[in-house]
């Protein structure tokens, strides 16, 4: 959902842009794959990179925990290392505001300690300290935000604000 908004804004701007999903875009591949991570996607021509591939179901990371930490840890620290080899100006890794846990206070404040909770949480508290550490130790410029509750057209249909929304 995200990255299909994200992709239609940047295009509308003239940015070029290289989409990669594991189906349905010219660059098809899955992250957690070296040969298509430092073969296919470094053989192209690009800049920076806006990291948002993941596993974000909750009920799926709970089921599965080691494809999600795979998917989610692998995939990550295999973009940080294509960012270091392709010297990217910017490595921008989506992650989550799910790292606090449950609020102690609202509004959260980007220095409140983390409190994961789920498989899911701790896969983006391990995903933001890959991506600290490739900034620290191999330069790496990364940048990270933490997202709560996006929704929007592309939205999976199960989920329960699309449900809400289309019950109204």
């Amino acid at each position: 959902m995200v990255g299909k908004n994200l992709l239609a804004y940047f295009k509308s701007k003239g940015v070029g842009v290289v989409p990669t999903d594991l189906s349905g875009w010219e660059q098809s591949g899955d992250l957690r794959d070296k040969d298509f991570v430092f073969g296919t996607l470094a053989s192209l021509d690009f800049d920076a990179i806006v990291h948002l591939a993941a596993i974000t179901d909750i009920k799926k990371a709970i089921e599965d925990p080691h494809l999600c930490f795979e998917v989610n840890c692998m995939g990550t620290s295999n973009i940080l290392e294509l960012g270091r080899r392709k010297s990217v100006s910017r490595v921008l890794l989506s992650s989550s505001a799910n790292v606090y846990g449950a609020p102690k206070a609202n509004p959260v404040a980007e220095d409140a300690p983390f409190d994961p909770r789920t498989p899911y949480d701790y896969s983006k508290v391990i995903c933001e300290n890959l991506a600290m550490g490739f900034h620290k130790a191999k330069g790496v410029p990364v940048s990270i935000t933490r997202s709560w509750l996006l929704f929007g057209e592309h939205d999976q249909p199960t989920r329960a604000t699309v449900r809400f929304i289309r019950a109204c």
